[in-house]
């Protein structure tokens, strides 16, 4: 009885945690909902990447750059 009842609880717990706009979604995904400047920095960060390497063949590249990007301007 107990194991149901725990399945039960789970089950209406990660089914309610569906949707993106979830703040619990929110905090397990990477804390709550960036502000809109943390969010621009992020879109500049890719589009800078996107410049000098490709996602696809050089992830790794892409990503390290991305992240030092962001590192630079504080995020």
């Amino acid at each position: 009885m107990k194991r149901f009842f725990i399945l039960a609880i789970s089950f209406s717990v990660l089914s309610g945690c569906m949707t993106s706009r979830d703040p619990l979604v929110w905090f397990w995904n990477n804390g709550f909902k960036m502000s809109d400047k943390e969010r621009e920095v992020y879109r500049t960060c890719r589009k800078e990447a996107s410049k000098f390497y490709n996602g696809e063949t050089q992830g790794e590249l892409w990503a390290e750059f991305a992240r030092n990007c962001r590192k630079e301007k504080g995020y």
